[in-house]
Formats: structure tokens, C-alpha cells, sequence
């Protein structure tokens, strides 16, 4: 039997739901630049399509998730401590500058598969105060999805091409044995705390890659998510401070 830790839904949704046109016709969306839904992630998933913007302002590293057997996937770090989003601010923005993930800017929608497991549905969590029936943009006009549905419907579309190809970007980094579990000591002015958990590139083993291997990692386009990886990694101690 799976555990609670299995079974749980993903970052942020807590009652997320299949949208329907009859179960959910009177529904709305609040647009909103109201983050504070992530006030207390310390990281989120990132695509690998986003390294180049992300490694400007946040550490990247390699997570596996609670469940046996996951792989290690990419995330963005968002604070070194043990809660604490330091990109969100007391008013709920984000900040100013900063690039936001995907996987923020598209909630409270996601795709999830349906009962056959063969069709994605678009799902909205239905806890989310930017979801409405006295607010907001309209989810369905005359039983047909309105325009920002269908606006939302393109976004997870795109966001899970991304999602396979950042899998199969690891999947490469695996079958390569380029990614390493690290414990980091992040000193800041006041303390010191040690990151684990994290998978990082083992760059003495990228180094000594071999040139057929290196010119497969060109030819799929992933030495630039490599070096953004690494550039990256220097932003722990940013957050440190």
C-alpha cells in the first residue's frame, strides 16, 4: 500500500480537481500576482528549458521526491533555511527582477492523468483563493472553455513537453553517472547549515567524458542546462547571507 508521503498531491495543490463544463460551469479565475501560496517552499521543479533564465537568480540543483525509487529531478532553490520562500515578499510579489517558474506562474491549473491513465485532464485546486464563483474570469462561457482556459490548457501543454524532455535531459545525466549526491556547507555571517540531499554534476566525471559522450551531450543540446547547472551553484551562498 502506498504511503502518505506517495500518495500526496504535488507542491501547492491541496484539493486539486478535473475541471469539468457541468461540475465547475459557474467557476472563475483571479488573476493575481499574489504568490503567497509558495511563501513556505524552500524549492520547486524546473524544467529544463528554463536553466538559462533560472541560473540568474537561483541555485539549481537535483532532488529526488519521497517515493522509492524516484529519480533525482531539477529544482530551483528558494532559500537555504528549513522554511521560507526568500523570493517571495511580505506583500505576496515576487521579487522584483527575479524570474519566476513555470511551475509557480501556472497554479492553481496542472495536468493530471485521468482514470484510464491515458488522457491528461486539466485540473484546478479548488483550495486556491484564485479560484472563485463571485470573481474573476469566467473558466467556461455556454459550456465551452473561455479563452483564458484555453489560454491556461496551452501553458500545461507546453509545461509537460517540458517536463518529458527535462526527463529525459536526466535520464541522460543517469545513464552517463554524471549526477552525484552532495552534503553542502552553506556559512553564512551568523551560522553555518549543511545542505543534503542534493545532487549536483560530478564535474571531475564530466571532465573526463570521453569525446563521443561529450559531442552526444552537444548534438541533444544539454551542455548549455550543464554550465547553467554549474553557473548557477554559486547563488547558495547568496542565499546564505
Amino acid at each position: 500500500m502506498p504511503s502518505a508521503q506517495q500518495i500526496r498531491n504535488p507542491l501547492f495543490y491541496n484539493t486539486p480537481e478535473a475541471l469539468s463544463r457541468v461540475t465547475h460551469a459557474n467557476l472563475k479565475v483571479v488573476v493575481s500576482g499574489d504568490f503567497s501560496f509558495s511563501k513556505d517552499a524552500t524549492s520547486v521543479p524546473l524544467a529544463i528549458s528554463e536553466f538559462s533564465a533560472a541560473s540568474g537568480h537561483y541555485p539549481i540543483a537535483f532532488i529526488k521526491a519521497d517515493v522509492e525509487g524516484a529519480t533525482p529531478m531539477p529544482v530551483a532553490i528558494l532559500s537555504t533555511a528549513q522554511s521560507g520562500n526568500q523570493f517571495v515578499q511580505a506583500d505576496g510579489s515576487w521579487q522584483r527582477g527575479a524570474y519566476v517558474p513555470a511551475y509557480v506562474r501556472r497554479y492553481p491549473f496542472a495536468f493530471a492523468t485521468d482514470a484510464s491513465g491515458g488522457n491528461l485532464v486539466l485540473c484546478a485546486d479548488m483550495s486556491s483563493d484564485r479560484i472563485s464563483t463571485s470573481e474573476g474570469i469566467p473558466l467556461f462561457n455556454n459550456g465551452q472553455p473561455s479563452e483564458a482556459t484555453t489560454r491556461m490548457l496551452s501553458f500545461c501543454t507546453s509545461y509537460q513537453q517540458d517536463h518529458l524532455a527535462t526527463e529525459k535531459f536526466v535520464a541522460c545525466l543517469n545513464e552517463m553517472d554524471l549526477l552525484r549526491e552532495q552534503r553542502l556547507v552553506i556559512r553564512s555571517s551568523s551560522n553555518s547549515r549543511v545542505l543534503g540531499g542534493l545532487h549536483l554534476l560530478d564535474r571531475a566525471r564530466f571532465r573526463a567524458l570521453d569525446d563521443a559522450a561529450f559531442l552526444k551531450l552537444r548534438a541533444q543540446g544539454y551542455l548549455g542546462p550543464i554550465y547553467a547547472h554549474l553557473a548557477s551553484l554559486h547563488r547558495l551562498r547568496e542565499l546564505a547571507v
